[in-house]
């Protein structure tokens, strides 16, 4: 079995910077090559669980990939 050069995304998190809830990202960035070139920086997403409006960087989300790596807070 040969290695994927550009894992697929598996899941893209982020934690609400006003409740602390987590949630999957709307959308789904992949693969890992657009995810790091994208701009993980002032964006905003309302959040699944209170409602507000919170903002996405890397230090609230989390994308994980096929082959085990991630990008972002490896905490949430």
């Amino acid at each position: 079995m040969t290695a994927n050069k550009d894992p697929e995304t598996v899941s893209i998190t982020i934690q609400c910077l006003k409740c602390g809830e987590t949630f999957p990202a709307p959308i789904l960035v992949s693969p890992k090559s657009k995810v790091d070139s994208s701009a993980l920086a002032k964006n905003m997403v309302q959040c699944k669980h209170c409602g507000e409006m919170t903002r996405c960087d890397k230090e609230n989300v989390v994308a994980r990939f096929e082959d085990g790596t991630s990008i972002g807070n490896d905490e949430i």
